[in-house]
Formats: structure tokens, C-alpha cells, sequence
């Protein structure tokens, strides 16, 4: 995977590209850069939408609170973008805003950066402002209605369907 990345503070384009892993090292150096990356999954929709919003990600300088939405990898290595939402003395744990289940836990280790906005149709939406953390404080507290709603959907869509070939 190739990330191109611009000064956290300035956020001035550099014709660069770097791999997760040199991105990782920069930042780890003491770099204050940012990486810009396409989302292609579903699992953070409606806050960020597949093929054409993009988050971007900068190294995580303080301690992670509920809500943060941040880039980590799994252990078998897939490269995730989701809301934390449980933390513990050494791992988190972090539920896609469209998934019917939180993720495994993971050390911290794991995350890459914390999300600060999306570019969405040339406009940018910064996900640190009371707003969006309200938004994800609902989205954490209506989890089990959404998982309720998701499964019933499914099993009324199935039903349906095995009424249409009879």
C-alpha cells in the first residue's frame, strides 16, 4: 500500500509516496506528517464513504478516547479504519460505525494514527469538534439497536426472498 503524505501542520503537498511501513518510521522519528488515505470499505459509512472520501491521518500524539476514529492493522494484518470503543490498560478495542459487531481488541502497538477529517466532494469535515464526537457517542450508544435492526432487516430480506421462488 502506498500513502501519499503532506506536513501534519501545515498540510502542504509533498510529491512523495511512502509505504505504511516508512510512514510509520517518520512518524515514530519524531515527523510531524500526515497521510492522506482513499477509504474502500463500507464499515465507517455514513461517516465516510467508499470510493471517494478520504481520511486523514496523523500520528497519535496524546492518549486515545472513546469516539477517536484511527487507523490500526489486525493481527493478521488488514489495514482498518474504525471507531475506538473500549480502552484498556494495554489494548482497545474499535466497532466499525457499519458493523454489526465490535472488532477483536488490539494492543496499541497497532494503530497507525488517529483520524482528524475527511475530504468529502472538496470539502473537509473535521471529525474532532463536539459535533462529530456527539455523533459518535450515539453511534456507540445505539450499537446494540443498530445490530438488532441490521439482523432483523437481513432475516425479513431472506424471508422475502424465499417467498418470491414458491
Amino acid at each position: 500500500m502506498v500513502w501519499e503524505y503532506m506536513m501534519a501542520e501545515k498540510y502542504i503537498e509533498i510529491n512523495e509516496t511512502l509505504s505504511v511501513e516508512d510512514w510509520q518510521k517518520r512518524c515514530q522519528s519524531g515527523e510531524n506528517v500526515s497521510a492522506d488515505v482513499n477509504l474502500v470499505g463500507v464499515s465507517m459509512y455514513p461517516l465516510a464513504r467508499p470510493h471517494g472520501d478520504s481520511v486523514r491521518i496523523v500520528p497519535v500524539r496524546r492518549s486515545l478516547v472513546l469516539g477517536d476514529v484511527v487507523m490500526f492493522h489486525t493481527k493478521k494484518g488488514k489495514i482498518v479504519t474504525h471507531r475506538v470503543f473500549k480502552l484498556d490498560e494495554n489494548t482497545l478495542q474499535t466497532w466499525g460505525d457499519n458493523c454489526e459487531k465490535p472488532d477483536p481488541a488490539i494492543p496499541y502497538e497497532y494503530v497507525y494514527g488517529l483520524v482528524t477529517h475527511f475530504h468529502r466532494k472538496g470539502r473537509l469535515i473535521y471529525v474532532d469538534t463536539p459535533a462529530w464526537r456527539l455523533y459518535g457517542r450515539i453511534v456507540r450508544h445505539f450499537a446494540p439497536v443498530r445490530r438488532f435492526y441490521k439482523k432483523t432487516r437481513s432475516a425479513l430480506s431472506r424471508l422475502v426472498k424465499g417467498n418470491k421462488k414458491q
